[in-house]
């Protein structure tokens, strides 16, 4: 498995303390999710529910949210960006 950076969303940060990436392994998107929960395990409520990436949580391979790819199962191509964060919505 090959050792990616993830970029962290500014509200997680203060869980992490301060943290703005992690490397953790993965070549897929729910495979370096998984190593993110385990290294910080504070944020594995926050990332799954069921099994399956949090409604309210956005994770993006380089411009394109991984929804809109293959999910959890997106392959990570070498030296992509990936970024996690929290949607925001208002009314």
């Amino acid at each position: 498995m090959s050792k990616r950076t993830i970029i962290l969303s500014p509200a997680w940060r203060p869980l992490v303390d301060g943290t703005r990436t992690a490397d953790v392994e993965g070549d897929t998107v729910g495979s370096m999710l998984q190593s993110l929960a385990t290294t910080f395990p504070v944020l594995r409520d926050r990332i799954f529910v069921e099994g399956e990436v949090h409604p309210a949580v956005l994770v993006f391979v380089g411009d394109t949210e991984a929804g809109y790819l293959q999910g959890l199962s997106t392959p990570l191509p070498p030296h992509v960006e990936v970024r996690i964060m929290t949607a925001i919505s208002g009314g």
